[in-house]
């Protein structure tokens, strides 16, 4: 749980318990440090650092007679609503601000109009949302449309520019500083974010020269959306991703908030609401959320039967057991009240995937995926009267049928004809003005229509299959492509012409900062403080149960996806983690489901 782990620690340790007295505090986030926070500790962590209450930056907050603990973003506004705190009539006692990343000059000056206030001020390094043990956002959903629009160039350069300081605190919170950064040659901002990557890098380790590193040959690679336009938009068997595609999965404020219905004790036909967050299930969210749906289903099935016949039987036992006995019951019992609500919500999730399943839908998707080819041939004919059939049916709704059609149009070899793709819009029951969103793939630089003027200089997007050694469904083929890269970047090591076609694919830019460092040796995780919920799949291959075992022993390999990352991609990180022992780390501008992904296309202009 390394990203975790590390966020954990920095805002329990390194922020909240830092702050010197043992009275209450209050503490104020902005949306960023929000999700942030929210990613890495739960409330009852938080609370237990003597935080009474938390509070929203950017709403009117009342005055109370405490010290305020400020968790922000590094924008002149932030700093201009704190110093508006303590203006005429201060809210807090005094205030305490930490900042996700280095703030320039001007702004730190600005705070000495309160130097009467501010106790401590300090810059933690750490401005991404960790996903998983090994995978994180930027929180830049807005970058998307920023990349892909040339009307756009202001804020898109905006974007790179922030992006590239947060991808600097992923390197430093992972004590594993890159000494090239590669990136993807197809799209020149790709190159651009790279040289943005270099000066902030090389800006901080001037101005951190006792900084600690784990290694300073991690491998980090830049790619824009348009490495793999397929794994977006396909449906994924695998529990997480599913559940995140089709089922009531987040909100803006609360993106693990899982709201389904069961049936009441009083009647089968009443059902009541139900509301679970799946970052509250630690490690039993862990165990299945990369399972295959069927796999998922059949083992949380079994599971609850094994923790039904270890369940203590608290009625029968209280009349008899002494005091101690009765407390250490009373805990238990809480404990498996807790687990057996999670073993509900993820029965009910499981069951609730394989219900909306549809095998011939996935199955058309996978075949579409792997295998491009020529219009008109045998094998289009066939897959062209499966698609219609299935763009009539009225379980699909209007953007499953929109992958659908994306997915066949980019199957077929050099584009299709825009009279089919219109025919097949019209059989859909689609309005015509929703045809960007199959053609304004040509913006990621994926040529749909057969006119398109972008076939001319086209390189055709990769396309595997599924590793042969891992497990899969019998109907799954499709293997994502950055799971291909990362295979790549592992490979290339022991073999000479693996490193050439590495070189050759994604150029290079030397930081010229690694030679000037000496690894230095660091503290075991063991004497960090607090607990964290473990995943024992992943933590298997480490040594002694230190997390950061990998990180010492070799570089990690960090694959950063501009324009958005799918779900179906994270659990390849954790596939090769497990496998390779070599710490694999995906992260993106923004986690996106695949509804989500055609919404943004279509978006484009």
């Amino acid at each position: 749980m390394v990203l975790q782990k590390i966020g954990r620690e920095t805002i329990l340790c390194t922020m909240l318990r830092s702050v010197p007295g043992k009275q209450y505090k209050v503490l104020i986030l902005d949306d960023h440090t929000k999700l942030i926070c929210s990613a890495v500790a739960r409330m009852q962590d938080i609370t237990s650092c003597n935080i009474a209450t938390v509070d929203k930056l950017e709403i009117n907050r009342q005055p109370i007679n405490l010290e305020a603990i400020y968790f922000i973003e590094p924008y002149p506004n932030n700093f201009e609503i704190i110093l508006n705190d303590f203006a005429i009539t201060p809210k807090y006692k005094a205030a305490h601000i930490f900042v996700t990343e280095p703030v320039s000059n001007d702004i730190v000056l600005s705070l000495r109009k309160i130097k009467k206030y501010l106790l401590s001020y300090r810059e933690v390094n750490f401005s991404f949302v960790p996903l998983s043990s090994n995978a994180f956002h930027l929180n830049k959903p807005e970058l998307f449309q920023a990349f892909y629009d040339s009307r756009l160039e202001k804020l898109r350069e905006a974007l790179l520019t922030e992006m590239a300081s947060q991808l600097v605190t992923v390197c430093v919170s992972l004590c594993n500083l890159p000494n090239i950064v590669r990136y993807r040659k197809q799209n020149g901002l790709n190159c651009e974010l790279a040289n943005k990557f270099k000066e902030k890098m090389k800006e901080f380790v001037r101005e951190n020269p006792s900084q600690s590193w784990y290694s300073t040959s991690a491998n980090l690679i830049l790619l824009d959306r348009g490495f793999d336009t397929i794994t977006p938009a396909l449906h994924d068997l695998t529990l997480e991703p599913m559940a995140r595609d089709m089922l009531q999965i987040g909100t803006p404020s609360s993106p693990d908030k899982y709201t389904y219905w069961v049936s009441t004790k009083q009647s089968k036909d009443e059902k009541e609401e139900k509301v679970a967050y799946l970052d509250d299930c630690g490690e039993m969210w862990e165990k299945y959320r990369f399972l295959f749906i069927n796999e998922a289903a059949s083992k949380v099935g079994d599971d609850l039967k094994t923790f039904t016949k270890k369940n203590v039987d608290f009625g029968e036992v209280v009349n008899t057991c002494s005091t101690a006995k009765f407390q250490y019951l009373l805990k238990k019992s809480s404990y498996q009240r807790k687990e057996q609500q999670q073993f509900g919500f993820l029965s009910n999730m499981a069951f609730e995937c394989l219900s909306k399943y549809n095998g011939k839908l996935c199955a058309l998707e996978q075949s579409l995926a792997i295998d491009v080819v020529e219009e008109g041939s045998t094998i289009d004919s066939q897959r062209l009267i499966k698609v219609k059939e299935l763009l009539i049916c009225k379980t699909l709704n209007q953007l499953e049928k929109l992958r659908l059609i994306f997915l066949y149009s980019s199957s077929i070899n050099k584009g299709i004809r825009r009279n089919v793709l219109e025919e097949l819009f019209l059989l859909a029951n689609i309005p015509q003005h929703c045809i960007p969103a199959v053609t304004n793939f040509r913006h990621l630089n994926v040529p749909i229509l057969k006119s398109d003027s972008l076939w001319q200089n086209h390189i055709p997007q990769a396309r595997y299959e599924f590793p042969a050694n891992e497990k899969r469904l019998e109907n799954t083929k499709w293997c994502a492509v950055i799971y291909h890269l990362a295979r790549l970047i592992i490979d290339s090591e022991k073999s000479k012409n693996k490193r050439e076609n590495l070189l050759q694919q994604f150029p290079g830019i030397d930081l010229e900062v690694g030679e000037s460092l000496k690894i230095q040796r660091l503290p075991n995780f063991s004497k960090f403080t607090g607990k964290f919920s473990k995943s024992a799949s992943i933590d298997s291959t480490f040594d002694d149960g230190d997390p950061f075992n990998l990180l010492k022993k070799r570089g990690a390999i960090i694959i950063f996806v501009i324009g958005g990352i799918s779900y179906a991609e994270l659990k390849y990180a954790h596939m090769l983690t497990r496998e390779d022992r070599v710490e694999t780390i995906f992260g993106s501008s923004h986690v996106t489901t695949p509804n989500n992904y055609i919404e943004q296309v279509m978006q484009l202009t």
